[in-house]
């Protein structure tokens, strides 16, 4: 093709002569044409987000602007392919580019995505990057890993009152769905309260649970996978203490199917569609459903509005108050439905 090119016929020469352009007077054959702006393009996409890069980096480090973005090859897609492939490899070459001492991020598509090392590179990326946001993160999380209805999202996405007592200044939020302001202040009222006696009800279950292992005598015993042995003692224990024993009883594999749903999280997170990952949209499709009924065997059997200073801080079927005061608020919001609950508790099993 490319000897074609440099081998002048006396039709050519004739087509020169009359005047024509040179790109005219040489039929260049459109495979050659395509490669060559795919090539271009692809090299200019490099060169520009290369300089982009570096001009971010060194900007970053002086003046503590936006962190940088890693370059990338092709336009409008950036390293989503990559990331699809093989995401730890990807975060590898991320920190190998830009070390540990810098946030640094991924252009995934449309959407930008951030590494950070450590808590003080977390706060530089909130303060530096106007579009991130504590509530983008949950919104991510609610509507990724935990599967909550789009009509449930709307209230999270439309939260912009903060997690303060006093709204954000010209917030229009109605009080009963600052849903960020809800959870926050029950997580301090009741998790941070050293009076409940969660953490000492977590410890006397763990220990009966240890106590009734027939694995464990006076001798010791050697187990082929710790993480996993703390993984079944663990989950259940801290279940238990803060959602009741009845969740559990309902649903002898819950431990199980809740660390099978962890291990797709990654999957999830990559957004496929649902038939491209059948296996890790099931696991979460089984334990919403399992919370869901939870959720309607401890209403029939509880009553989730007794949480006040003289009503039992513990209950089999609903829990710790922590739980009853959230299901009983989260009843009273408007665009929360009982899938928008499920997901909001898987995400609480989760934490």
């Amino acid at each position: 093709m490319f000897r074609e090119l440099l081998s002048l016929d006396g039709t050519t020469l004739a087509r020169i002569q009359e005047g024509l352009p040179f790109s005219q007077a040489i039929p260049l054959d459109w495979k050659l044409v395509l490669a060559l702006a795919v090539i271009s393009t692809l090299a200019g996409t490099y060169l520009v987000t290369s300089l982009r890069s570096v001009v971010a980096l060194r900007n970053h480090k002086q003046h503590g602007k936006r962190p940088p973005i890693l370059p990338y090859w092709i336009p409008f897609v950036g390293s989503l392919i990559p990331y699809l492939r093989d995401s730890p490899r990807l975060a590898a070459k991320l920190v190998g580019t830009f070390g540990q001492s810098v946030p640094a991020g991924l252009q995934l598509g449309p959407i930008k995505m951030y590494l950070a090392g450590s808590p003080d590179q977390t706060k530089v990326l909130f303060k530096t990057t106007p579009a991130l946001s504590s509530s983008t993160g949950v919104v991510m999380a609610m509507k990724y890993i935990f599967g909550t209805p789009a009509e449930v999202l709307r209230l999270y996405a439309g939260d912009d009152s903060g997690p303060l007592a006093r709204p954000v200044p010209g917030s229009h939020v109605l009080p009963e769905n600052r849903i960020r302001f809800i959870h926050w202040s029950l997580a301090h009222q009741h998790l941070a309260n050293s009076q409940n006696n969660m953490g000492e009800r977590y410890m006397n279950i763990l220990s009966r649970n240890v106590s009734a292992d027939t694995r464990f005598g006076v001798e010791w015993v050697e187990m082929p996978d710790l993480f996993e042995f703390i993984q079944q003692l663990v989950f259940p224990a801290a279940t238990e203490s803060l959602c009741g024993s009845s969740i559990l009883s309902l649903h002898p594999t819950l431990t199980e199917d809740f660390w099978a749903f962890v291990s797709c999280i990654p999957t999830l997170l990559k957004q496929f569609p649902r038939w491209l990952s059948p296996v890790a949209y099931n696991k979460r499709d089984k334990m919403l459903r399992m919370v869901k009924e939870w959720h309607a065997f401890a209403e029939t059997h509880s009553d989730f509005a007794k949480f006040g200073a003289d009503d039992p801080e513990w209950d089999p079927y609903f829990g710790s108050k922590y739980v009853k005061e959230r299901h009983s608020l989260s009843r009273r919001i408007g665009m929360m439905n009982a899938d928008g609950r499920a997901s909001e508790d898987l995400g609480l099993l989760f934490a």
